[in-house]
């Protein structure tokens, strides 16, 4: 006898979450996916996801009853956000069709609005960034008057990654910063009607990826932020991975488990930035949703498993996975890893690839680079401006180490060997 599973609903599986189409087609699961907005970043995502789902919806071409209506028609039963820009439309689903595996939607908000996400950890006693929502240059002015110190981050409500993240040293830049905000829509093409107003934290950043299942929290895999200054932004440099092991990791993870508590994350994936300050952690932001970018099985290669198979795991089976992440045991590291952000600091045509050498390098698994013969490379200014990204492993940190500067050989090399008419910066 044929029987024909209940449908996996995917909202906007782009970026990271473009891994969650085929996790779960790879278990016999039909997924539907459904497109919230109109991605101009993510078009590309969007058209593989179009491809690569058993069905495409796109939320805009029905009413909010028809959309529910179809799902129902598909006999959903898991609705996972899969970018930042599908939070608030996946908790509406999740709510409208009754399915276990979610948060609350009339909790939405706080986990999307980056004003509201701070100002509710604040209120559960947490330590929270200083900031203010602002409109209008007056009312940039009399918080810069009131905060009195610099640099400040002045960056969208509601967009990820560092899409619009600027570091303001003045007012002149930081009236700058807030004028390209409000005149431009964010990385998912919604309109910024305000921007966000906060202090420059000091200290070391850290990445933590993972799942909370029937409100038992797991941190999959974490990641320790360099950064370095390029054209007047901080931009990534390098990503270690970070393990239970390391120093800081309890008590980072004991505060992420209490920020996601504190945001109704009861349910589902996080993904949450974290600077180690004087103070102690502090939360830049967190998104309910698949972390950006990430490769599973490299991930996976390194410890065992990833965000990708613990959520799909939990959201098909969650009264077990609770039990089972209970009980596990902490993941321990079988090889050291990083990921190696390509800064381009050469613009120009592109005449031909030369990724060969990369490969060279001991420990190098991957290559991703984001441009093609022909194509203009941008000087790299941000995260969504990063040249690509090299994936690289080792046994120990020396070898790791040793295999970083080889990629920047590389990449200096590569660079020259590339782009036509390039102006340094």
């Amino acid at each position: 006898m044929l029987t024909r599973k209940n449908a996996v609903v995917v909202v906007d599986a782009y970026s990271g979450g473009r891994h969650l189409i085929g996790a779960y087609q790879a278990l016999g699961f039909p997924v539907v996916h459904v497109q919230s907005g109109w991605p101009s970043y993510f078009e590309a995502d969007n058209d593989a996801a179009r491809r690569q789902a058993d069905r495409h919806v796109v939320a805009a071409e029905h009413t909010d009853d028809a959309l529910v209506a179809l799902l129902r028609e598909e006999r959903a039963r898991v609705v996972v956000a899969g970018a930042e820009s599908a939070v608030l439309l996946a908790d509406h689903l999740n709510d409208a069709l009754d399915l276990p595996f979610r948060n609350a939607a009339s909790t939405s908000n706080r986990r999307r609005d980056k004003f509201e996400m701070q100002q509710t950890v604040a209120a559960a006693g947490l330590a929270s960034i200083v900031q203010r929502r602002v409109e209008t240059v007056t009312e940039l002015d009399t918080w810069l008057h009131e905060h009195g110190r610099r640099p400040v981050v002045v960056k969208p409500l509601r967009s990820a990654g560092s899409d619009g993240v600027h570091v303001c040293h003045s007012r002149d830049e930081a009236v700058a910063a807030l004028a390209e905000i409000l005149d431009r829509p964010d990385m998912f093409g919604a309109a910024n009607g305000a921007a966000l107003c906060q202090e420059f934290l000091v200290g070391d950043e850290y990445v933590l990826n993972g799942v909370v299942c029937n409100g038992v929290f797991a941190v999959t895999e974490g990641w320790r932020s360099d950064k370095l200054d390029h054209q007047g932004a901080r931009v990534y440099d390098t990503q270690y991975l970070f393990c239970p092991d390391d120093p800081h990791h309890e008590e980072i993870a004991g505060y992420v488990e209490r920020v996601c508590a504190a945001l109704g994350i009861e349910n589902g994936p996080f993904h949450a930035e974290v600077m180690l300050t004087t103070r102690g952690p502090v939360l830049i932001e967190v998104g309910a949703r698949i972390a950006g970018g990430a490769d599973p099985y490299f991930i996976e290669t390194c410890l065992g498993r990833s965000q990708i198979s613990a959520v799909v795991s939990s959201s098909l089976h969650p009264a077990g996975c609770a039990e089972a992440l209970r009980t596990a045991p902490r993941p321990r590291p079988v090889r050291r890893a990083a990921y190696v952000y390509l800064i381009a600091r050469v613009a120009g045509t592109v005449e031909r690839l030369a990724l060969d050498g990369f490969f060279d390098v001991e420990g190098v698994g991957t290559v991703a680079y984001r441009y093609a013969v022909g194509d203009h490379q941008q000087l790299t200014r941000d995260l969504l401006t990063a040249a690509g990204v090299v994936t690289v492993t080792a046994p120990d940190h020396d070898r790791l180490a040793a295999a970083i500067r080889d990629v920047r050989e590389v990449e200096a090399a590569m660079y020259a060997a590339t782009v036509a008419g390039g102006v340094i910066a």
